[in-house]
């Protein structure tokens, strides 16, 4: 039976090589960016300018097309401040900015609202306008607008539940600070841009990471790119990955060293050798918990679970729970848990997650 299986999988592995050759050359696939792009990591300081990277690969057919040297890293939460300096500090305030405005506006419509119903329940529908003051302070007193205490500059944190701080207006503030931190990052943004099309990096504002983006000419290129050994130095370029989508890199680990992904792989392993040892002990006394007559023989200290072997149809369905269901449940919940321990651990070092990509190249 195990000669058999091992057959089939051998087969298996003969067709899949077959169909994802085919993928891979097929013109579809192949006119694609990410076909003919590598991206290599670890690349030394000296070698950080397009055209040295040009240079290196200029002997493979048709040459290089362009060359992305990999300058910030686009998370979720924003960027890596490293490469970014303040750039990322003004997004995260113009979020917040925002967010309060949109709640401020939305508490000022509702004050609104209000006054609005308190006036036609005294039967007073009609409201003068004056056209000198702005409506909606005609509507809302400034008095009655929603404000927030400002953090005194002396302080680390906020004071407003002491009374220290001055308050200000939430809208007019949110406003202001929307529009200051625009223009900031619309004028880093230029910067970053000038950095992108300027060649070389000595003079750029926005200094590169290790890593950078190689698009070729034609795909062999890129294939042999990524099996050569560009550089003489240990570890130096020599993780390369080729046939990879946006959706599949890493970004925030794209500023790693070699050395400091060699640790983080390390570590990676230790945790997952230390998390199959710990797991053992919840595992084992989850199962434990089918055989409750055993333990409470066993361990004088559970002599408080007695009452489970009492007789009558209430201590006999109780027992039957926390020995036949509960197990079970218990089981089920904690191996749910381990799968997100590991997703959340496993791209510590690598630049790709290559579990999100199936054989033939699609995203799954």
């Amino acid at each position: 039976m195990t000669v058999w299986i091992i057959f089939l999988i051998w087969q298996e592995m003969q067709h899949w090589l077959i169909v994802r050759q085919q993928f891979l050359i097929s013109k579809h696939h192949s006119k694609q960016p990410q076909a003919s792009t590598v991206l290599i990591t670890g690349i030394p300081k000296d070698y950080m300018d397009e055209k040295r990277l040009e240079q290196l690969f200029s002997s493979l057919p048709g040459g290089v097309k362009r060359i992305w040297l990999a300058r910030y890293v686009s998370t979720a939460e924003g960027a890596d401040s490293r490469n970014l300096r303040e750039m990322p500090g003004y997004y995260e305030r113009r979020i917040k900015a925002c967010q309060m405005l949109e709640k401020a506006q939305v508490t000022l419509i509702k004050l609104a609202q209000k006054g609005k119903q308190e006036r036609e329940k005294k039967g007073d529908d009609k409201m003068e306008i004056d056209n000198d003051i702005p409506l909606v302070d005609q509507l809302v007193p400034r008095s009655k607008r929603p404000t927030f205490t400002q953090k005194p500059k002396w302080a680390p944190f906020g004071l407003g539940w002491l009374g220290i701080g001055q308050k200000i207006d939430k809208i007019d503030w949110a406003r202001k600070e929307i529009a200051l931190c625009t223009q900031a990052l619309e004028s880093g943004r230029e910067q970053l841009q000038s950095d992108v099309n300027s060649v070389g990096a000595e003079k750029d504002y926005y200094p590169p990471l290790s890593s950078a983006f190689v698009h070729f000419n034609h795909q062999i290129a890129a294939h042999m790119a990524f099996q050569c050994l560009p550089h003489n130095r240990p570890y130096r370029m020599a993780e390369r990955y080729i046939e990879q989508a946006p959706q599949n890199v890493v970004w925030r680990n794209l500023s790693l060293n070699p050395y400091e992904s060699k640790i983080r792989m390390a570590a990676s392993y230790a945790i997952t050798a230390g998390m199959i040892l710990v797991w053992a002990i919840p595992v084992a006394f989850i199962s434990a918990l089918s055989s409750i007559t055993g333990l409470i023989s066993t361990y004088p200290w559970l002599d408080w679970l007695d009452f489970l072997e009492r007789p009558g149809f209430g201590y006999t369905l109780l027992k039957g729970v926390v020995s036949g269901v509960l197990p079970p449940v218990l089981l089920a919940l904690i191996m749910m848990v381990l799968p997100v321990i590991l997703r959340r651990k496993s791209p510590l070092h690598s630049c790709t997650d290559d579990r999100t990509v199936h054989a033939t190249g699609h995203t799954i």
